[in-house]
């Protein structure tokens, strides 16, 4: 009993060390399209792990699971997963704000290389000419 326990300790670390090797490569580009927001994320190794909203992992429209990618995308729509809008006067339009976790292991356990990142997008209101016709009688 012990040998396999032993045994099943040592796979379980050897598994696990491949993903712990990983890690974020500078930061990553925020696309702000006109319905959703997105990030591409670059690792030093092909990714294996999840991408979720902060407070959000067990949300699946909130969290994506990834299995070797080299290049790894994650999007969400905006106003979605608890995303904070905030209206902006000067100047105007609207800001979209989220945090993002990359973390490195599918099975959800928290490792050194895992990162937060506070993903930001502001779209600006286009000025508007207001015309109007009048007739004096």
């Amino acid at each position: 009993m012990l040998y396999q326990s032993v045994a099943i300790l040592a796979f379980m670390a050897a598994s696990v060390h491949g993903f712990i090797e990983n890690f974020v490569i500078g930061t990553p580009k925020v696309i702000c399209a006109e319905n959703d927001v997105a990030i591409d994320v670059i690792t030093s190794k092909p990714f294996q792990g999840n991408i979720f909203v902060k407070g959000r992992a067990k949300d699946a429209p909130c969290r994506q699971s990834y299995a070797t990618n080299a290049t790894t995308s994650y999007s969400l729509p905006l106003g979605t997963c608890g995303m904070q809008k905030l209206r902006s006067a000067n100047p105007r339009g609207l800001s979209f704000a989220i945090t993002v976790i990359v973390s490195f292991h599918p099975a959800g356990f928290i490792t050194k290389n895992d990162r937060a990142f506070h993903v930001k997008c502001f779209y600006m209101e286009p000025d508007e000419i207001v015309t109007s016709g009048i007739e004096v009688r």
